[in-house]
């Protein structure tokens, strides 16, 4: 059963959500292409005291890819179940409901998962080459935040999309988007180093899970203004 549902979820994605791959893998390519052809022109010396005196950071591009990812595999994911009513048909499956989202948002948070694990990766490999370990982790740090907006962007589309009646709709987009400003506050260099800005950036993504389990099931006991 796991292996079927597995298996549509990647029959709806899988071309355009390799289009989302490939594009992440090209900006950051466009990324490491620029940073070295600033040290060939500008001088390691000159980029240096960007980086440590000016706390700037080099690899802004990135910021608002990961939310991106998210929000497109989610569409891909959600929207065909909305408009074509085949959620309804889903939720009929001898399983329960609650087994049957879990199944769903499964292979989204693993796809995603692979994507920011393949791009941190390349990015600590590619920084390392030319900055020091402790400025390579505060990259990575820098970027944390927005590859966990991927992950709660995702759950809130699905939260918004499956909510029944568009009055909640669109209290449901408001309180995303006021849940996805925390992690856009700052690209200040490691500004979410600290511990409990940590635990925030893991709790609001678990926050986003409860969410899509209470529109699911606000439409199972029949609020359904939406879909008539």
């Amino acid at each position: 059963m796991i292996k079927a549902f597995f298996y549509k979820e990647w029959i709806k994605t899988r071309k355009y959500f390799a289009l989302v791959v490939i594009i992440g893998l090209i900006l950051e390519a466009y990324m490491f292409l620029k940073l070295g052809r600033s040290f060939r022109f500008a001088g390691y010396e000159h980029l240096w005291d960007v980086v440590i005196n000016k706390n700037q950071f080099l690899f802004s591009y990135l910021k608002y890819y990961p939310f991106w990812a998210g929000l497109i595999l989610g569409i891909l994911q959600f929207l065909p179940e909305i408009s074509n009513f085949r959620i309804k048909l889903s939720l009929h499956l001898p399983l329960k409901e609650t087994r049957i989202i879990f199944y769903m948002l499964s292979y989204g948070v693993i796809s995603l998962v692979i994507l920011f694990v393949l791009l941190s990766g390349i990015l600590f490999l590619g920084a390392s080459h030319f900055f020091a370990k402790e400025i390579v982790s505060n990259y990575l740090l820098t970027t944390l935040p927005w590859f966990f907006s991927g992950l709660c962007g995702y759950f809130l589309f699905a939260f918004c999309a499956f909510e029944p009646v568009w009055k909640r709709k669109l209290v449901n987009i408001c309180l995303s988007a006021f849940l996805l400003y925390f992690f856009f506050i700052t690209d200040f260099p490691a500004a979410y180093e600290k511990l409990s800005s940590i635990i925030i950036l893991c709790i609001i993504p678990l926050i986003g899970i409860t969410m899509v389990y209470y529109s699911i099931y606000r439409f199972k006991i029949g609020v359904q203004a939406s879909y008539r």
